[in-house]
């Protein structure tokens, strides 16, 4: 019996499965399947695993296969190579914890070599007994991927997918699993290929508006702490759903008239402002209840925001006016802190309240920061765009929040992004769609309970790291009802659930659940190609960091991922050369480098991806490219043409230098015999 066969009684059966199909007929309304096919040449998987580096290797009766997101290479038996894979049938998949692939085939094992790519020689690897150490290694590993298999198990039944499997899926079909390193799933199928599931969906938990639901846009939202999210639209509808217990939202019902922000208080009571009236509302009973309304401004004046101090006292911002509201005289304090007042269609407000330990009140208006002591007469100016790092970036205030855990500020701006402002210090840093925001248009913010940043926009939500600086952008395509969160619509509630107001409707998801930020997308050298001769030969990657390229050849391309396999076609790529091409060159969606005739040396190549959103991913991955000099391209090729060179010029100073010499010689031997013939002829006359 071979290794493989003995092995394939140990194979894990997939009993989720079942249970997969059992959720398809428990779904929510149907909709678009998130699923998605991917396009493997061959229809049969027999087995999935991810490597260390990131690579999908999809086993199959035909050969190996392996995956980067872009592209598929195969790996299959080829006679009279011992490097080759020695069996097509692959059964199972296995790694190490050195990288190395271990392939089980119907006729025995194979190892894949991560730094050669190639498959160690078949021919020393015998097919080993069950009492080899190889098999005692194997199996070691076989266990632990059993284990992986199981915590899967157990993550699958936690998981409430709202979406059906495609119809021609079903339980019989599908013959392996795996979640990759980002939480999403993939499916192998016995007659349909592979399946890519990205399960980001299940956080974003959408409640579409039911057919009882106005289609106007969302006003106001805030999360209670007791029954769930309460929402107010523009057709002067007011909602609440306590999610835990009821299945669809109930309308609570009110006077015609539009509410613009919704507050609870510590004490667990609502307090909902609009035009001219701030309505108090008590939970505390089976259903809500009004306990009173205050008339507390003009017909056309309308309240914003509602803030509660450390006092319990509430604060109340409109668009001309912030100030205390007296609850047991119902008389609103308000002072002036525009330079006049404004129609109250004219504001651009959102959340943007904020009270610091000493009791300062901070105010985000179209006119920058203002700051407020209580018992004040008049507002203090924060300047902007006076001074970098000294100022705001931008007047348009949308929203702002305190760093849980450092003493700053962050302030989102309509057109200048992100800033954080430390009062201690005041001073500014900038964050913008060059440090890898969608967009400086910003809408509003929050901190989650991990510390991390919620950040809206008109290109969707955000997370924003603030010890990193790094983002990660969520979209429809991650389950988002909407992208154009532009009302700034954001608020936490019980359970720590964030709830996001669009004009779609909302989404509720648990920031924790989700997966870390795999923002900053490891860029990848996939492959190297010599060309010489019309002939195309694939250079053996053994550094990720440095390339070195042969001698003499002139012509090569280079290839990258970006390991991404959830979002791959939506990444484009580009490249700079060297310090001295300050100009990206993009090479579009295909991470191809062509090069020709590039000069001797060690080149820096920078390399750049973008994420699915459009955002290029920063810092840029940099190679060094070398290309050694050949050998009359040396340093001491270039001493001896030097010598040669003084040593020709010696020589032919010497050449001259002799002919000098013998015609100085020849001129004196001349004159001499002119002198002798002269003395000669004086005596003979004599």
């Amino acid at each position: 019996m071979s290794f493989g066969s003995s092995f394939r009684r140990h194979l894990i059966c997939f009993p989720y499965f079942a249970l997969l199909i059992g959720w398809m007929t428990n779904t929510l309304a149907a909709q678009t399947a998130p699923i998605q096919k991917v396009a493997l040449p061959v229809p049969e998987v027999t087995a999935l695993l991810q490597d260390q580096s990131g690579f999908l290797w999809v086993g199959t009766p035909y050969g190996l296969y392996r995956y980067d997101g872009h592209t598929f290479e195969h790996f299959h038996h080829q006679p009279f190579d011992l490097r080759s894979l020695r069996d097509n049938r692959v059964t199972k998949l296995l790694e190490d914890v050195d990288g190395h692939l271990w392939i089980i085939t119907e006729q025995g094992v194979d190892q894949f070599d991560p730094d050669t790519q190639r498959f160690l020689p078949n021919a020393n690897q015998q097919n080993v007994s069950p009492n080899g150490a190889t098999t005692h290694h194997l199996q070691t590993l076989l266990a632990a991927q059993t284990q992986q298999q199981q915590s899967w198990d157990q993550e699958l039944q936690k998981l409430r997918l709202s979406h059906p499997l495609p119809t021609n899926l079903n339980a019989t079909s599908l013959t392996s699993l795996l979640f990759d390193k980002t939480g999403n799933l993939w499916l192998g199928t016995a007659t349909e290929g592979l399946y890519h599931w990205p399960l980001t969906y299940q956080y974003f938990r959408q409640e579409n508006k039911t057919a009882s639901l106005s289609t106007a846009p969302l006003s106001a939202l805030c999360a209670t702490t007791s029954n769930g999210p309460w929402w107010a639209d523009h057709e002067q509808q007011i909602w609440y759903w306590d999610h835990s217990r009821t299945t669809a939202p109930k309308e609570f019902p009110l006077d015609s008239v539009t509410i613009h922000c919704i507050h609870q208080a510590k004490d667990g009571t609502l307090w909902l402002g609009g035009t001219k009236y701030l309505y108090q509302i008590s939970l505390q009973r089976t259903a809500p209840q009004v306990i009173q309304r205050f008339a507390i401004l003009e017909d056309q004046d309308v309240i914003v925001d509602i803030y509660e101090d450390q006092q319990g006292q509430l604060w109340l911002l409109t668009p001309n006016y912030f100030g205390l509201f007296d609850q047991t005289e119902g008389i609103f304090y308000g002072l002036l802190y525009h330079e006049e007042t404004r129609p109250s269609a004219q504001h651009y407000l959102s959340a943007n309240i904020y009270q610091s330990p000493d009791g300062t009140f901070w105010l985000g208006t179209d006119e920058g920061l203002k700051t407020y002591r209580q018992g004040a007469t008049q507002f203090k100016h924060l300047p902007y765009g006076t001074t970098a790092n000294s100022s705001l970036s931008s007047p348009l205030v949308s929203g702002i929040v305190a760093d849980p855990a450092a003493e700053t500020l962050w302030i989102s701006t309509q057109g200048g992004g992100l800033n954080r402002y430390e009062p201690a210090t005041n001073t500014f840093e900038y964050y913008t769609t060059d440090d890898g925001l969608p967009t400086n248009a910003l809408s509003n913010l929050t901190f989650d309970a991990q510390g991390q940043l919620w950040i809206t926009s008109h290109q969707g939500l955000t997370r924003f790291n603030p010890q990193t600086g790094s983002c990660q952008h969520f979209t429809t395509a991650h389950g988002l009802l909407d992208n154009q969160l532009a009302d700034g619509l954001l608020s936490s509630g019980k359970d720590s659930v964030l709830w996001i107001g669009s004009p779609s409707g909302l989404n509720g998801f648990s920031p924790a659940k989700l997966m870390p930020d795999t923002s900053t997308y490891t860029l990848r050298l996939r492959d190297v190609i010599l060309h010489s001769d019309g002939k195309a030969q694939h250079l053996a990657i053994l550094d990720q960091n440095e390339v070195t390229i042969p001698t003499g050849v002139t012509q090569f391309s280079l290839s990258f991922s970006a390991m991404d396999l959830s979002f791959p076609h939506a990444r484009r790529f580009r490249f700079r050369l060297g310090e001295k091409m300050s100009i990206w060159q993009e090479t579009g969606h295909y991470p191809m480098i062509y090069f020709q005739e590039l000069a001797p040396g060690r080149h820096q190549l920078a390399l750049q991806t973008t994420d699915e959103v459009g955002n290029w991913v920063y810092p840029p991955h940099t190679l060094t490219l070398v290309l050694p000099r050949a050998w009359w391209q040396s340093w001491w090729a270039y001493l001896l043409y030097g010598s040669g060179i003084v040593l020709l010029a010696y020589a032919v100073y010497r050449i001259l230098l002799n002919r000098q010499l013998e015609r100085s010689e020849a001129r004196q031997l001349k004159k001499m015999d002119r002198m002798r013939a002269r003395l000669y002829t004086n005596i003979t006359h004599e």
